[in-house]
């Protein structure tokens, strides 16, 4: 573990990295419960909290 990096704890850096985990633990969580054919319902999860768009 010699070339690892770390991010150092109580900085902006972390606290956003912290707020990013969590966004994504939480959409994990709302992707699980869906079917996996349900396509609209995925879509609608991944546009609301990620504002990702479909190219």
């Amino acid at each position: 573990m010699r070339n690892e990096q770390r991010l150092r704890t109580r900085t902006p850096e972390s606290r956003a990295f912290a707020e990013r985990v969590q966004l994504v633990m939480n959409l994990t969580s709302r992707l699980n419960v869906l079917p996996f054919d349900d396509l609209d319902a995925r879509r609608t999860v991944l546009t609301d909290d990620l504002r990702w768009t479909r190219p």
